[in-house]
């Protein structure tokens, strides 16, 4: 644990050089943690707690490398515990997550964010001449 803050690139080396990740939600549905894509581009298996009808619990079941504990808002879920154990367990289980498979949510990466942004920026600027 690093409980100061830490500078962006040491924490993107940090969640690279870890073995997986837990990514602890909110039980409001519109609340997404703010390092969710960070950590799904780190490649590491990741035990997410998220509210079951956020835009990130959506995003993370196309993730094969994330297993979702869902919450809801302010009931705690029957199951809880038993899903909280079982993904403990799995994340013991998972091992390496693969480079060469793409990332389902590469549509929401810094490169493919910043091509349509500039797409949309010469489409705006009109014909050169």
């Amino acid at each position: 644990e690093e409980p100061t803050r830490v500078p962006f690139f040491e924490a993107i080396a940090l969640m690279r050089d870890s073995d997986a990740h837990l990514l602890v939600g909110s039980s409001q549905s519109g609340y997404t943690p703010s390092k969710f894509l960070t950590y799904v581009q780190a490649r590491k298996p990741i035990l997410a707690l998220l509210h079951r009808e956020s835009v990130a619990f959506g995003l993370a079941k196309r993730v094969p490398w994330v297993r979702l504990v869902p919450l809801r808002s302010g009931i705690p879920s029957p199951d809880g515990a038993l899903e909280m154990e079982a993904g403990l367990l799995w994340l013991t289980s998972v091992g390496e997550v693969s480079e060469e498979e793409e990332s389902p949510l590469s549509d929401y990466s810094a490169q493919a964010l910043t091509k349509a942004q500039c797409e949309v920026l010469d489409r705006a600027m009109g014909p050169r001449s």
